[in-house]
């Protein structure tokens, strides 16, 4: 059927609305067109794209090969990149609020100081990936691959690690009211950080390193804390039920407020070196 002047006219405005190739991303943001008003191919190869000051916010790019991308100071609000290749990213800078990562892979890659308040992770491959200064909070780790991986210097407040794997993992920041039921933490590093009123039922946690690590009104329940270390951890008001603690250190662990840790058939937990003022409580349960 032919086309009239109007509609070749408008089906060609269509078309240079639809990017498809690295190419045309790359002339659009030095045109600094705004993205928003674009559609983009789905799983679009961007591999080795440089951006800085860019606004990717609410855009939707899934399956997306953004592998070995420089996207210093980038906004990526609210935008969707599921199932996306992000190997090798490097970012410093920038705001990813709500952005959503499930089921992509960001292994080996390194964000700075970008804000990911309630970013959505799930499921997402973060083996050895490195976020320094990345304040977290609200965001939602469920199910993620995070072998290796570090975390560090942020604020993961209200967090949820639920399922995922966090073995051999370097952790340092705040995670108060973090959700790790189900996680695996074992053979870690985890000194210093904050885990007040945290949630960690179903855990194993055998051979992490906590010390200093302040664990205030936490709750550890069906969990292996085998040869962990807790010296001189805060442990005020921590309740411990059902837990097996063989081998764990407490040396010096301790309380601000003269209130100690609650155990419930804990196995194997030896409190003897730990701080003289700190009560261990083996019958309360609430």
């Amino acid at each position: 059927m032919n086309m009239t002047a109007q509609e070749v006219s408008d089906q060609s405005v269509a078309d240079s609305k639809f990017i498809s190739t690295r190419e045309e991303m790359e002339e659009l943001i030095k045109s600094k067109a705004r993205l928003s008003d674009y559609t983009y191919k789905m799983g679009l190869d961007l591999s080795g794209l440089v951006a800085k000051n860019v606004d990717f916010s609410g855009l939707s790019l899934p399956f997306v090969s953004l592998e070995d991308a420089t996207l210093d100071d980038c906004d990526f609000v609210d935008a969707f990149l599921g199932g996306s290749n992000m190997r090798g990213i490097s970012a410093k800078g920038g705001d990813w609020a709500g952005c959503d990562f499930e089921r992509s892979d960001l292994t080996f890659s390194f964000l700075e100081m970008v804000r990911l308040e309630g970013a959505l992770f799930k499921n997402t491959t973060l083996t050895k990936t490195k976020f320094k200064q990345c304040d977290s909070p609200r965001a939602n780790f469920n199910g993620a691959k995070m072998a290796e991986c570090i975390l560090e210097g942020a604020s993961y407040h209200k967090s949820s690690f639920v399922n995922a794997d966090l073995s051999k993992t370097d952790l340092l920041g705040d995670f108060s009211e973090a959700n790790f039921d189900g996680a695996t933490m074992a053979n870690s590093d985890m000194q210093c950080s904050m885990f007040t009123k945290s949630s960690m039922q179903g855990v194993d946690m055998s051979g992490t390193n906590f010390a200093n690590a302040d664990f205030t009104l936490a709750r550890i329940r069906n969990s292996s804390m085998k040869d962990a270390d807790f010296t001189k951890s805060c442990l005020q008001d921590t309740m411990m039920v059902n837990s097996n603690a063989q081998g764990a250190k407490f040396k010096a662990a301790f309380t601000r407020s003269g209130r100690g840790v609650w155990l419930v058939n804990v196995m194997g937990a030896d409190f003897s070196d730990a701080h003289e003022d700190l009560k261990v409580d083996n019958t309360r349960t609430k």
